[in-house]
């Protein structure tokens, strides 16, 4: 009489210990004792607990896939899962389709994970979706949102196949329709997704010179939103504003005449992370370096080396500490850093000073090359080579990567 009562408490109480991730393993425990209830259950009377079962099912694997050694595992326990719901929506479409395509949703956020996987998930994400778009003729209100989350995922996957650019790009413009759509009834609930999908179209198409225009519009649109967003919940959107801001910047940065408009961006971005690394250094330091070593390089490229100084050294400053800490993380963006910093010198001595301290935290191999030829004119100074002053003009290409 009261094991079903006792399945759904061990399944309530997993669901609320799994938000601790030390807890996850009595998670798992709880998970598994009200599978193996729901599973006995389902034996004898199939079309009350088998969604159970599906459910618990679900709920295992999402907490299993945290670890990518169990990945398979993961995969085995959705796919039972989405078994039980195709099967039982042949009597009851409206009730359980929605959970095979949520299912199948899982499944393909799970496989896309591998390089391998990406048809897998092409296909398993095209079923979820001609799902939501058959349940969404009938009840807009409800599965709309559903068919352009899934229409979105499917739409990152294929981005990432260069050969059809062309196919992702309409995928996303007819998730912006849906989103600008729900967003006229709930602004608050969908203008973010109008602005992530704006920057999705953005980041698929600024690499063609071609649309340069077409990309800023896009990102000044996302500007709006997010500055429109932020004045309500500035530290959930502030970040936003500050990487919208960066990326405008980059586009302006090497044409002459609007070289004033990518400053005054830069430094607006560098006012938003210095602000929020007040309250939250950990997270918003390395935002704000990235954004000082943009403009400094920037600057470089505008010949304004005493500018470049200042920005660069302060990244200089701010980066050493989580370089010397974490250099597998950090080492080569101040190694960057300190390349920058080298070029802008005044003289050769704080050149030279400077590519010494970054070849201590460079570890990757183009980079440890540049800097180790620089170190060459800096310990032979008399040798018949290039001066350094050429070398740092040779080599200032901006920014690298």
């Amino acid at each position: 009489v009261y094991l079903p009562d006792v399945a759904m408490t061990l399944n309530n109480l997993a669901n609320l210990v799994q938000a601790n991730t030390r807890w996850s393993y009595k998670a798992e425990k709880q998970y598994r004792e009200a599978l193996d209830i729901r599973r006995t259950l389902a034996k004898d009377n199939p079309a009350v607990y088998l969604p159970d079962v599906a459910q618990t099912l679900n709920n295992l694997a999402n907490l299993v896939k945290a670890d990518t050694r169990r990945r398979g595992e993961a995969e085995k326990q959705f796919q039972e899962a989405l078994d039980i719901y195709r099967t039982l929506s042949k009597d009851n479409p409206s009730v359980y389709l929605p959970e095979a395509a949520q299912t199948l949703n899982n499944l393909a956020n799970l496989v896309s994970d591998d390089t391998q996987g990406s048809d897998e998930a092409e296909k398993k994400f095209q079923e979820a979706l001609d799902i939501y778009r058959t349940l969404a003729k009938d009840n807009p209100a409800v599965y709309l949102l559903d068919v352009a989350t899934t229409q979105n995922a499917l739409a990152d996957l294929v981005s990432d196949d260069s050969p059809r650019r062309d196919e992702a790009e309409k995928l996303y413009r007819d998730v912006l329709d849906k989103y600008r759509k729900l967003a006229k009834d709930n602004p608050a609930v969908y203008l973010p997704n109008v602005a992530n999908t704006l920057n999705n179209l953005a980041a698929l198409i600024r690499d063609d010179t071609r649309r340069q225009s077409e990309t800023e519009m896009e990102y000044r649109e996302e500007l709006d939103i997010y500055r429109t967003l932020a004045k309500n919940n500035p530290s959930v959107y502030l970040p936003y504003v500050a990487t919208i801001l960066n990326n405008l910047a980059i586009l302006a940065q090497n044409d002459t005449r609007r070289r004033g408009e990518a400053e005054k961006q830069y430094r607006e971005a560098v006012d938003i992370y210095r602000s929020l690394a007040k309250d939250n250094p950990s997270v918003f330091q390395p935002d704000l370096v990235d954004t000082l070593a943009a403009l400094g390089a920037a600057q470089l490229y505008w010949q304004e080396k005493p500018e470049a100084r200042v920005a660069l050294r302060e990244a200089a400053n701010i980066l050493r500490p989580y370089a010397q800490n974490a250099p597998g993380a950090f080492g080569n963006k101040q190694a960057t850093t300190l390349f920058l910093l080298a070029q802008a010198s005044e003289n050769d001595t704080q050149a030279c000073l400077a590519v010494e301290e970054g070849l201590s935290f460079a570890k990757r191999e183009g980079l440890t090359a540049k800097l180790t030829q620089i170190r060459v004119l800096c310990e032979e100074p008399s040798a018949p080579t290039p001066s350094l002053a050429s070398i740092r003009q040779r080599y200032l290409r901006g920014f690298p990567n």
